[in-house]
């Protein structure tokens, strides 16, 4: 009788072990996914002037600032480009 309760613990155990090692593989897949649509742009007719921003805190080798949708922090592109402004808030061509 003992043999037989141990066989029942060692099946409920990995029954557990699949069910985690599954619930970690999800969790990661919705991490990998939550990043990826973060760092996805949007295109700027997409966005609310309200909701645009300059991002000073990554500038462009020529001394240009990336355009921003603030609620969520991706990029603003424009056909495919980023949208790239001068330290005045203008622009740039």
């Amino acid at each position: 009788m003992q043999r037989r309760d141990l066989g029942w613990w060692v099946r409920i155990l990995g029954v557990a072990a699949v069910l985690a090692g599954a619930e970690g593989t999800v969790l990661w897949l919705w991490q990998v996914q939550e990043v990826e649509q973060r760092n996805t742009p949007v295109e700027l007719r997409r966005v609310p002037e309200n909701d645009m921003g300059i991002d000073f805190q990554h500038p462009t080798e020529d001394g240009l600032y990336p355009l921003i949708q603030l609620s969520n922090g991706k990029r603003v592109v424009e056909k495919g480009q980023p949208v790239l402004m001068n330290k005045g808030g203008m622009r740039a061509k």
